[in-house]
């Protein structure tokens, strides 16, 4: 009969059916051979770590820093000597004039011992030291330190015309060794000094 030799060939077309033992079981998670764990690799410290991996910039920051400012400080070198220089003998220069313009010789008084003169010309040298260094510190060339520093002087050395006339017999009495009218002399050089590098400041 056809109909039954058609399902005889079909049936001996189909595959088996598959059995159990060959079904794949569901994937399952994996586990070791033994059951003792291995052992884990030591991690280093944080610190220790980082001290390890990266350098420290301390010493090279330093010594950056110290390269630029010595760098800086050789560059400015020229400079500073020269206004340095110029004034210093300004008030070279200034010393020596008001020793020109005072009657008395401060130099042979000081080797004498006379207290007096000594204190009166101390003073006068710091008066005339006090704006100098002012415009030394504001001025930004050298001819504005020269020009600056002369009108400075100049107002310093009129002072002593101006103590001169006002305490009579000044220059006597520091011959004698008046420490008081050394005193009142160094106070007015002084004191037109402050005002004077305010100016200038100013």
């Amino acid at each position: 009969m056809p109909c039954v030799r058609s399902w005889a060939r079909r049936r001996h077309s189909m595959p088996p059916p598959l059995s159990r033992a060959s079904t794949p079981s569901p994937a399952s998670p994996t586990r070791p051979a033994s059951r003792w764990k291995l052992p884990r690799p030591k991690q280093p410290r944080i610190g220790a770590r980082r001290s390890a991996s990266i350098p420290s910039v301390a010493p090279r920051c330093e010594t950056a820093m110290f390269e630029t400012i010595l760098t800086s400080a050789m560059r400015a070198m020229p400079t500073f000597a020269l206004q340095l220089g110029v004034t210093l003998a300004i008030l070279v220069a200034s010393v020596l004039a008001y020793r020109a313009i005072t009657p008395m010789d401060e130099t042979k008084l000081i080797k004498e011992g006379n207290i007096a003169a000594a204190t009166a010309f101390g003073a006068a040298i710091l008066s005339l030291a006090l704006p100098l260094g002012t415009c030394l510190a504001r001025s930004v060339s050298i001819p504005d330190i020269v020009i600056w520093g002369a009108i400075a002087c100049a107002v310093q050395l009129g002072t002593f015309f101006v103590a001169r006339f006002v305490f009579r017999d000044l220059v006597q009495r520091i011959e004698r060794g008046e420490t008081a009218s050394a005193i009142a002399l160094g106070a007015t050089h002084l004191g037109v000094a402050v005002v004077n590098a305010a100016a200038i400041a100013g």
